[in-house]
């Protein structure tokens, strides 16, 4: 029997009696998947061949092929519509994916929605080792405690092991202390704190409508007089706190913050301490000079601030010791900056990332003995510590 194919349409060849199979189409001819040749047409069986339509026996280029029957079309529009059904839910899948990353303040390695009022729900885990050179007959370990503080971070676990010796409250922080009389070999001190962290910014404290009642905190002389690393007094930082222009303690903190940012540039880590009045005549430092120059400014200019340790999260390169401001301005009460991540691009002055958890807020600890974070003694030979921190977010 005879084909007719469609150039059209290679590989699909129509019956004469309209019936269709699926062929491989080569040259001017059709053959079958199998490959073999059609036969040719006997002269008597011309008369069985039902003549193709639009034309004479035998004529081609003017056939069509027959309409699908109506179930076969609605079969294929229902799985055309499910095909298209499913190919808009996985594009929509990939844009609530891929969307959150391309919006600004999203992505860079830093954690937080980079704007005011997030949270994130951070694990830590500080463990601090104590090697024994020798024998000792005490070794006393001391170390400042994370607590729920308002507007800033939650604690919602606290694991400590062994149990401390006692627990206490001094100046506004919380420590922990661990006594070991004759130990045996080296100790270790683990604390596991969960915490939900918050973004509370300038931009947070605004949209809060501030403390409240308004007014002025008790206790703020502390954080108006000269201390270590704090020279408000010195000529140089004075004279450079009152340049700063502006009608308001906030136009005014933001002239600081401006300053520090245009006269200070990130240097390497340093362990010792330098203070503001030697950060100004360096111009430059680490986190902790430019926290000690913008509060020393403050304070020249009367308005209350203080010195914040903690730590600060990223998800890129880990878990970092930090120091950052806290400012206390009358229609907000205590308010964070941070000019060191606002130097780098990772904050301005009116928003901070929920990234931070507060450790400390006394720039000279004496509890600590003047260290940070911890501190040690013991009776006997020496002692070598070591730390590591840790992070999983939940």
């Amino acid at each position: 029997m005879y084909k007719a194919c469609r150039g059209i349409c290679p590989g699909r060849c129509y019956r004469s009696a309209r019936r269709v199979t699926i062929n491989r189409y080569e040259g001017a001819g059709c053959r079958r998947t199998g490959g073999d040749s059609m036969p040719e047409r006997e002269e008597e069986s011309k008369s069985e061949i039902a003549p193709l339509p639009g034309g004479e026996e035998g004529e081609t280029d003017s056939f069509e092929p027959a309409p699908l029957p109506a179930g076969k079309r609605r079969r294929r529009i229902t799985i055309l519509l499910i095909f298209l059904v499913a190919l808009i839910a996985c594009a929509s899948l990939v844009w609530a994916v891929l969307l959150p990353c391309l919006l600004p303040g999203s992505g860079g390695g830093r954690i937080g929605g980079g704007s005011s009022g997030g949270e994130m729900t951070v694990s830590f885990d500080f463990r601090y080792d104590l090697h024994l050179m020798g024998e000792d007959s005490l070794v006393e370990f001391t170390v400042v405690l994370p607590e729920t503080l308002d507007r800033r971070q939650e604690v919602l676990d606290l694991n400590i092991n062994p149990r401390p010796q006692e627990i206490f409250d001094r100046e506004g922080n919380r420590y922990a202390r661990f006594e070991f009389r004759d130990p045996q070999g080296d100790l270790t001190v683990s604390i596991e704190v969960k915490a939900l962290l918050l973004g509370y910014d300038l931009d947070a404290a605004r949209e809060e409508g501030g403390v409240e009642g308004g007014g002025v905190e008790e206790g703020l002389e502390a954080f108006l007089v000269a201390e270590t690393y704090l020279e408000k007094d010195d000529a140089g930082v004075a004279e450079a706190a009152r340049d700063i222009q502006g009608g308001s303690d906030l136009e005014i903190v933001e002239g600081i913050f401006a300053f520090v940012l245009s006269n200070m540039s990130y240097g390497e880590y340093e362990p010792g301490e330098v203070g503001a009045a030697k950060a100004l005549c360096a111009k430059e430092g680490d986190c902790t000079e430019y926290t000690d120059l913008m509060v020393a400014m403050c304070r020249a200019r009367g308005i209350p601030a203080k010195s914040v340790e903690g730590y600060y999260v990223d998800d890129d390169e880990g878990l970092y010791a930090h120091n950052w401001v806290e400012v206390y301005l009358e229609d907000y009460g205590w308010v964070p900056f941070d000019p060191t991540f606002a130097d780098s691009g990772n904050a301005t002055l009116s928003r901070l990332d929920p990234v931070f958890l507060t450790v400390s807020r006394i720039r000279n600890d004496e509890t600590l003995g003047l260290y940070h974070f911890w501190y040690y003694y013991y009776e006997g030979d020496p002692v070598e510590v070591s730390e590591s921190l840790r992070f999983t977010l939940e």
